[in-house]
């Protein structure tokens, strides 16, 4: 709960919550939102009590949390009432004479973008993760030994097919890869037809010590439970970084592997491509833009991927173990698969682009 106060900035932020607001307000929002608060689980037990520790006012009053050094986070009003309490940079955005244009954005001064650039179509966001991917040259990294540094050897990979060629995971390219991973779909279509728990618990055994050895042990019963409803609707209950490839198997035109490597990669590209911008004397954030249409992405259990890299964006909500994070992922790769697969795609090819190909290139970018 220690960020439980940019979690509601960031519900405020999106109009979902106003200033100010009531603890009862906060839990039902919360309630009607499975749980969480700017997208992350919340205790509703434990709300009360931190509102209150980390709170100053009515008057002189000041929460326990405060009493002991801690920095206020909330203005409390009186009767379970509050307000976030914004610091100094917050407060000068807010009150300084800047164009109308920013002044209509955030507290961080990131402007309202003009009507005519928003919002940012899916499929254009889409179209502009093909053409980075194409055009940004990628240099193949090993990892040294402990103890030495990362290194990049001098062989580089240019475009879609020769990333997609560089890839390695377990001391497998992607030729072989692609033959493992075609075992697992053909099992998994099979337990469709058998439900078989002994078959269940082996399949994802497989998978688990492919993936992550250090991932979550289950039954098989267990695992037909997280099956069951991707086969019946195409939803699924909950995620992790081993489920994650338990669903792409199980589905595999629908749901793509969204893992550390892939989200590390989306992210950065993201950045990348969206970068904060002056347009007719307007402050444009445009990886905000990438934000609004898939407000789920973020990081990956606070992982970075295994390349050092760093995200400027402040606003990054935690992925790890969020299903609508999944179905972000697997709505942008589809329309990345449609994208490579257009008829005068310069990526085109046959067989056709695959979502087991474009998170191969993901994952290599993340790597």
């Amino acid at each position: 709960m220690s960020n439980l106060r940019d979690r509601i900035r960031f519900e405020i932020e999106r109009r979902r919550l106003s200033e100010p607001f009531t603890v009862k307000q906060l839990k039902h929002l919360a309630e009607s939102n499975g749980g969480r608060i700017g997208g992350n689980n919340v205790n509703l037990k434990h709300i009360n009590s931190v509102l209150a520790n980390q709170s100053i006012g009515p008057g002189p009053r000041r929460g326990e949390s405060v009493k002991r050094g801690q920095k206020a986070l909330f203005q409390c009003h009186g009767r379970g009432t509050y307000s976030l309490i914004y610091d100094d940079y917050e407060a000068e955005i807010e009150v300084s004479e800047t164009p109308p244009a920013v002044q209509a954005g955030d507290r961080r001064g990131r402007a309202t973008p003009p009507r005519e650039l928003t919002p940012l179509k899916p499929r254009l966001i889409a179209q502009r993760f093909v053409e980075y991917l194409r055009e940004m040259p990628y240099r193949l990294m090993e990892t040294a030994l402990p103890g030495h540094a990362l290194r990049w050897p001098g062989r580089l990979a240019l475009g879609w097919i020769q990333r997609l060629n560089a890839y390695e995971w377990g001391g497998h390219d992607w030729a072989a890869t692609e033959i493992i991973i075609g075992d697992f779909i053909r099992d998994l279509r099979a337990l469709r037809g058998t439900r078989s728990p002994g078959d269940a618990g082996s399949i994802y055994e497989r998978i688990r010590l492919w993936g992550n050895p250090r991932g979550i042990k289950r039954s098989g019963a267990e695992t037909l439970v997280f099956l069951e409803p991707l086969w019946r609707n195409g939803t699924i209950l909950d995620v992790d970084s081993t489920l994650t490839k338990l669903y792409a198997f199980a589905d595999p035109d629908n749901y793509v592997i969204y893992d550390s490597r892939v989200a590390a990669a989306m992210l950065t590209i993201a950045e990348d491509i969206f970068r904060i911008k002056n347009i007719d004397d307007a402050i444009v954030d445009f990886v905000k833009l990438f934000h609004d249409q898939f407000e789920h992405l973020g990081l990956y259990n606070a992982s970075a991927g295994t390349r050092p890299r760093g995200y400027r964006w402040p606003d990054w909500e935690n992925a790890y173990g969020i299903v609508e994070a999944q179905y972000d992922a697997n709505t942008l790769c589809k329309l990345i698969v449609d994208v490579l697969n257009e008829p005068k795609s310069p990526e085109s090819k046959e067989p056709a682009w695959t979502l087991r190909e474009v998170e191969a290139v993901l994952f290599m970018a993340g790597y």
